[in-house]
């Protein structure tokens, strides 16, 4: 029981792993709705998902790289850094598109 709550806590290698796996599901989840056009509108934000768009259609099998992660000298390993900027540029995008857009926030905030 001990492990299951430092894992919940993010702790250690594999609590960082499934903090790591559940951030990779959110994301691909939110990003596959701009894939398919949603969010999408003609102001500034329209070029976010754009990007976006562009990466998932690149690789559309991105958030796959959960299985090429290794763990080394207890620390954890991306083996393709290609992907990795790629997730890391499809989330600094969703956070500017989706995460901080003030009417999503407030529908959020209402439901």
């Amino acid at each position: 029981m001990e492990d299951l709550q430092s894992w919940i806590k993010n702790e250690g290698v594999v609590g960082k792993i499934i903090d790591i796996a559940d951030r990779l599901a959110y994301t691909a989840r939110d990003s596959s709705a701009i894939g398919n056009g949603a969010f999408l509108s003609n102001d500034s934000r329209v070029i976010y998902g754009r990007e976006i768009q562009k990466i998932i259609k690149k690789d559309p099998s991105l958030f796959d790289i959960i299985m090429e992660i290794s763990v080394k000298d207890n620390q954890i390993v991306f083996e393709n850094s290609e992907r990795l900027k790629d997730i890391m540029t499809v989330r600094a995008n969703m956070h500017n598109l989706v995460y901080l857009n003030p009417y999503l926030r407030t529908r959020e905030e209402y439901f």
